[in-house]
């Protein structure tokens, strides 16, 4: 499938690459340039959402492991040592008696009347060791090492799902402050000319050539300008926030410009991709529901399971050693058929429970999968749109460069007034700041669109 080729390019470029935060230039005192895929690298080196989800995919093969250990013998040593005494001092009813009875049938009990001096008791010192092993548990172990098998396939694929959203979170963050480094290029330009008009309205003015309103009003066009820039200019710092939150870097130990050259590629038959009525089903975050639904099917056959018996095999070697002398060792070898035949309705919630957890993970599989096909067609709309805005907005631009000389030919001439002429500057501003929107929009949606089909390739950014 196209998202699979994508991804496995994606890996593979990005292993390569070997780029270190040094080499990025976040860290450096100075400047450096960060491309989108140094940025991209960045980020899946250290954002914490990706660490985290790594985190969990080890948890999850831990619990592997575990469901393995289930199916290799147990075998445990131990060693002790007690006293034992054969009296009890106090009360004096309690005292031990000595009866010979057996022996000699005319002789009656004797109460020791000094327990510790006459029954002191023994010391023995002992040593075990204990084997044992499951037999037969009828799939007990089978189901639960399924389910862990589920359970780090699930991990797996959310961390797939973490290092594509990661990818997209950063590819967003940085044509998003590239467009407001654009759009603040532009209006500062335009600040410029709204500044050079207003003076010249003054002389103008001061010349008897034009009115106090266009003075007035040129002054307006500035202060307008004046905002947009400062307003830009934050826009500007919060998406330059955004771009180091998403790569896990800290703004403190940043200093960096983005490469204005950065864009990513249309792909080429993403189209025909999007025609497979089953390439949802290889989306990471489908994926990840995919196998969490496994997971959950295989842990509700565990808990089903657990109604039958275990039989087990057990060995046990055991040494005892007495203080006055003499050993005395046994040993003890056999089998059980263990079955719980009522445990007060515990394993028939757990059934329950997991039925519930697998109707729930097969609901959200659903949702997701549909959620992924919903936000590839507004991708698809979203990158048609933009490139109808971006012509739209060309001979827009087109239009009011065209306007602007007639306005000032137009006022040489006499023909039109002062205001024409600020008029027509901001109107060409405006042009750049639309036209300036709609390319980077143009990125933005086909990251999205990449997303969607599983991942950004990097063979794709220049």
């Amino acid at each position: 499938m196209f998202q699979q080729r994508l991804s496995k390019a994606t890996r593979r470029a990005l292993v390569g690459l070997g780029i270190s935060l040094m080499a990025v230039g976040v860290h450096s005192a100075a400047a450096e340039t960060l491309t989108l895929e140094h940025a991209i690298q960045t980020a899946l080196e250290n954002n914490p959402e990706v660490h985290r989800s790594r985190a969990e995919r080890d948890v999850a093969q831990a619990g592997v492991d575990r469901a393995d250990a289930a199916f290799r013998p147990r075998v445990s040593v131990g060693a002790g040592v007690d006293h034992l005494t054969l009296n009890s001092a106090s009360p004096a009813a309690g005292r031990a008696e000595l009866d010979f009875s057996e022996i000699f049938p005319d002789t009656d009990p004797v109460t020791v009347d000094e327990p510790v001096r006459d029954l002191s008791g023994f010391t023995r010192y002992s040593a075990h060791v204990t084997a044992e092993y499951i037999l037969w548990d009828f799939g007990q172990r089978r189901s639960q090492r399924d389910a862990a098998i589920g359970d780090r396939a699930a991990a797996q694929a959310r961390t797939n799902v973490a290092e594509a959203d990661t990818v997209l979170e950063v590819a967003e963050g940085y044509f998003d402050l590239l467009h407001a480094q654009a759009l603040l290029a532009v209006q500062e330009e335009a600040l410029a000319r709204q500044e050079e008009s207003a003076e010249l309205a003054r002389r103008l003015h001061r010349a008897g050539r034009v009115t106090g309103g266009d003075v007035a009003r040129a002054d307006a066009d500035v202060a307008r300008a004046e905002v947009d820039v400062t307003e830009t200019r934050n826009t500007v710092e919060r998406h330059r926030l955004r771009l180091l939150r998403a790569m896990g870097v800290h703004p403190h130990n940043a200093q960096f410009e983005v490469d204005t050259r950065s864009r990513i590629r249309a792909p080429g038959d993403w189209r025909q991709a999007l025609e497979d009525k089953d390439w949802a089903e290889e989306h990471p975050s489908v994926v990840a529901q995919i196998e969490a639904v496994e997971a959950r099917r295989a842990e509700l056959e565990r808990h089903r399971r657990s109604f039958r018996p275990t039989l087990q095999a057990g060995a046990n070697y055991r040494v005892d050693r007495f203080a006055e002398g003499g050993t005395a060792p046994n040993y003890t070898v056999g089998v059980e058929l263990r079955w719980d035949i009522f445990d007060g309705g515990d394993r028939g919630s757990r059934v329950a429970e997991a039925r519930a957890q697998q109707m729930s993970a097969a609901a959200a599989r659903e949702h997701r999968y549909n959620e992924v096909v919903t936000q590839a067609r507004e991708a698809e709309n979203d990158l048609a749109e933009a490139e109808e805005r971006i012509q739209l907005a060309q001979r827009a631009l087109a239009a009011s460069e065209e306007d602007l000389r007639n306005a000032r030919g137009g006022y040489r001439e006499g023909v039109r007034s002062f205001s024409d002429l600020s008029q027509a500057q901001v109107d060409v501003a405006e042009a750049q700041a639309r036209l300036e929107g709609a390319r980077f929009d143009r990125q933005k949606a086909l990251a999205r669109l990449y997303w969607a089909l599983g991942s950004i390739p990097t063979d794709t950014l220049r």
